[in-house]
């Protein structure tokens, strides 16, 4: 083992294996997720240090896949290393992996590569990614009291319709020819809520359904998409949200280096809204074709 430049940690006993096993089992079950946004942020901060401490990548990336407690990550993080060591750049090794490693962080990646910058471009990239973390919590933060006041409304609204209106309906049988319109459509309702609640269940779960199926694909993502740019109570948040994230993407990527049309095609990927995305994908052809920004 030390010929193959290897050491010892630890020596466990044929007998205790099987345990082991048990063990490392019951912690793929409790880290079986893939890393998240923060995981991400913790490794490009940790990277940084390393480098900047004088520590090779790959010393590093093992140093930090053998820390990592997410399973997943630390498999992606041995592969990035084995994609390194096989003379790979970074970039390439890391571009593998979109869902984790964007456009964005590939190409500033590969453009601090280029410039020798590499550890300062990763506290840049941290940076960001931090930023667009707290920009996320906000807009969650923002989203949850309407969200909870509407789940109150509709379940208020259901309550009465099953619950306390069926009670008083007893006191205006027979006098259905003198009561308004709008006491008599309440009063269908409720029966029909009452006798049909199955159906009305079945058609939630439908809707649900169709809903998660639609924002797969691009007319549906489209609509969606256009329900955010024009709802009355978010569309001011969802437009600052796709403009800011657009023009701090751009920033870093101009910043780092990385060509005007590079970085616009890559504002493009990331923006989040199809719309937003077309929109920058026209700026892109337009300065292409020699307009300016």
């Amino acid at each position: 083992l030390r010929n193959q430049g290897h050491h010892v940690l630890r020596l466990v006993p044929l007998g205790e294996r099987d345990s082991r096993q048990w063990a490392r089992k019951l912690a793929w079950l409790n880290w079986s997720s893939g890393p998240s946004a923060r995981d991400v942020l913790d490794f490009t901060t940790q990277l940084a240090v390393m480098i900047r401490a004088g520590i090779s990548l790959r010393q590093a990336l093992e140093g930090i896949a053998e820390q990592t407690r997410n399973v997943r990550f630390q498999t992606m993080l041995q592969n990035i290393k084995t994609d390194v060591e096989s003379g790979q750049p970074f970039s390439a090794a890391i571009a593998r992996y979109p869902r984790q490693f964007n456009a964005m962080y590939v190409n500033m990646v590969k453009a601090s590569e280029m410039s020798g910058s590499f550890a300062q471009m990763l506290d840049r990239i941290a940076a960001f990614m931090l930023q667009q973390l707290e920009t996320r919590k906000m807009v969650v933060s923002a989203s949850i009291y309407p969200a909870i006041i509407a789940i109150m409304a509709i379940s208020v609204t259901i309550f009465l319709l099953t619950f306390v209106l069926p009670r008083f309906a007893g006191v205006f049988q027979g006098k259905e020819d003198v009561l308004p319109w709008p006491t008599l459509f309440l009063m269908g309702l409720s029966g029909w809520m009452i006798e049909y609640w199955w159906l009305l269940l079945m058609a939630t779960v439908v809707l649900m359904v169709l809903g998660v199926v639609a924002a797969k694909t691009a007319t549906g993502r489209s609509a969606i998409d256009r329900g955010q740019l024009v709802a009355p109570l978010f569309q001011r948040m969802f437009r600052a949200l796709y403009v800011s994230r657009s023009l701090q993407t751009m920033g870093e990527l101009l910043n780092a280096g990385v060509p005007v049309l590079d970085s616009l095609h890559v504002t493009a990927d990331i923006t989040g809204n199809v719309h937003y995305r077309r929109m920058w994908l026209d700026v892109h052809a337009s300065v292409r074709q020699g307009r300016k920004l």
